[in-house]
């Protein structure tokens, strides 16, 4: 799911819904704007705890120009299954940041994990809790310009995210700088024991490791 003609270039919302009867087989999910910079905006590759119900991801993410947005999962005996959504948004790669440098850097890599509660799939009987995930972090795609200096502010970018619920893992995305400024993941998962929590390790392109995490209430 994704706007046909987007409000922000640089913030677009966008979901991915695998269905409960396909997760089972899904292994992969990659996400590409076909005339971007870096058209691979993230690979997602699922974990033991992803769950076998609906796997529903939302995030937001950058358009360079009017573009094919499209999702493409991989089934466990290396098959391909690909949608795809056009979008009308343009020149959000080089978007001015929103926060200034200073700020941004201050902040950088404070994370939010969010546990949001139980998602039952519709027609399923496949438990699966839904969470969210949000990390302060510029995401310079390198073609944005300091406005006081007038030179282009070097990528600097988060590349990876780990998700794990306890000690078994969800899903870890390979990213690059179609992913907006601040990231905000929200993900349905497998439900598995009421003790687990999740547990988030990002790293970005300047190496810089940022951690985060959340338990349940009653634990």
């Amino acid at each position: 799911d994704a706007p046909y003609r987007a409000e922000d270039a640089g913030v677009v919302p966008i979901s991915v819904k695998i269905p409960a009867e396909l997760s089972k087989k899904i292994s992969k999910l990659t996400l590409v704007i076909d005339k971007n910079p870096m058209p691979v905006v993230s690979t997602f590759t699922f974990g033991s705890a992803a769950g076998d119900g609906d796997r529903v991801i939302s995030t937001r993410v950058r358009f360079d120009m009017y573009s094919n947005l499209r999702a493409i999962a991989e089934t466990t005996d290396g098959k391909l299954l690909m949608v795809s959504r056009f979008v009308k948004a343009a020149g959000g790669c080089s978007a001015p940041a929103l926060k200034d440098a200073d700020q941004a850097l201050a902040n950088l890599g404070k994370m939010q994990v969010k546990l949001l509660g139980d998602e039952q799939s519709k027609g399923s009987s496949v438990p699966m809790k839904e969470a969210q995930i949000m990390i302060r972090h510029p995401n310079y795609s390198g073609m944005q310009m300091n406005q006081l200096t007038g030179y282009y502010i070097p990528a600097k970018y988060i590349q990876e995210i780990e998700v794990k619920r306890g000690n078994e893992l969800v899903f870890k995305i390979e990213a690059g700088i179609s992913l907006s400024e601040d990231p905000n993941i929200r993900f349905t998962y497998g439900a598995g024991p009421q003790t687990d929590g999740i547990e988030v390790t990002a790293k970005d392109s300047d190496g810089n490791v940022f951690t985060g995490q959340a338990t349940p209430k009653s634990s």
